[in-house]
């Protein structure tokens, strides 16, 4: 009788499940606000020594945010979380920089250990972790306080002052200042006065690199000569003053006695206008000529009278 205890019978089960292994790790990544981002991993599943295994399992996916790792979903701005690509679209700064992800893989298998199907057991190292990826956004440059509008008298110093971070305090803001923004190419502003004679300019000196004096003023003296005349305050101006003098009386008249007299001395006055009746108004005047001087002839002579009695 021959005994059969020991038998070698041929199977086609793949008892011992496969070795599983990444061929593609997540990457770090570094994007703008508003952007979308996408890790990716790929992955294979080997039968070390059984070259003819059926392999009819699957590898799955799952993708965890942080340490020690919190399992993601579908939804929101989130997308792939249990396949091989992970998507998160709508990035915000700060909010999303420095966040960091890892995939897990598994082996399900396929078939069932039966007479009709060959079967494949469990991977041995499952589940298996990938390497991290780190995501970074750019930073934005925001303005925490705005610089206010300054109104002083002439040679005062008028401090003007912003305040501004990145959105992610990742470094030191540097500043820059520019004079006549209002114009095509405003002048960078450096540590030096500007002049200028118009009211709608500035003068403007750096005291440090954050903070600038700005003093706007109006200067004009003018002199005028005899007829009517206008002059107009702008909305800005102080300090207005206006000097007048009456011109000199004329001559007297020549006569076979002698010569006639001088004319005397016009008056003089001076007055200041208080700003808040000055600032932005009008002013008329008129100026008259000198009195013209006697005419020659016999005793009693008379001089003529002036262009205009107005001073």
């Amino acid at each position: 009788m021959e005994n059969n205890f020991n038998r070698r019978i041929p199977t086609d089960l793949d008892l011992n499940g496969p070795i599983l292994s990444y061929t593609t790790q997540p990457s770090d990544a570094t994007k703008n606000k508003d952007d979308s981002v996408t890790f990716t991993v790929a992955a294979t599943a080997t039968f070390p020594g059984n070259t003819g295994a059926d392999d009819s399992g699957t590898i799955t996916f799952q993708w965890y945010e942080g340490v020690p790792g919190q399992k993601l979903t579908n939804g929101g701005n989130i997308s792939g979380a249990t396949t091989a690509s992970l998507t998160i679209s709508n990035l915000d700064t700060p909010t999303d920089s420095g966040r960091s992800f890892f995939c897990e893989i598994s082996y399900t298998v396929g078939d069932e250990y039966d007479s009709a199907d060959k079967g494949t057991g469990t991977a041995l190292n499952a589940p298996l972790q990938s390497s991290t990826a780190t995501l970074t956004i750019n930073p934005l440059l925001e303005i925490v306080s705005q610089p206010s509008d300054a109104t002083v008298s002439t040679n005062v110093a008028a401090k003007h002052t912003i305040s501004a971070r990145l959105t992610d305090n990742s470094g030191a803001v540097t500043y820059n200042w520019y004079v006549g923004v209002g114009n095509a190419t405003p002048t960078l502003v450096e540590n030096k006065t500007y002049t200028t004679q118009n009211i709608e300019q500035e003068t403007i000196t750096v005291i440090v690199d954050d903070t600038v004096t700005d003093t706007n003023y109006f200067s004009e003296n003018q002199s005028f000569g005899p007829g009517d005349h206008n002059v107009n305050i702008p909305p800005t101006g102080y300090n207005v003053s206006f000097s007048i003098a009456g011109a000199q009386g004329g001559s007297g008249g020549s006569d076979k006695k002698g010569s006639g007299g001088v004319g005397g001395n016009g008056r003089y006055g001076a007055f200041t206008i208080p700003n808040g009746q000055a600032q932005g108004q009008p002013f008329s005047f008129r100026i008259g000529s000198q009195g013209g001087g006697g005419g020659r002839g016999q005793f009693p002579a008379y001089g003529s009278a002036g262009a205009s009695n107005i001073a």
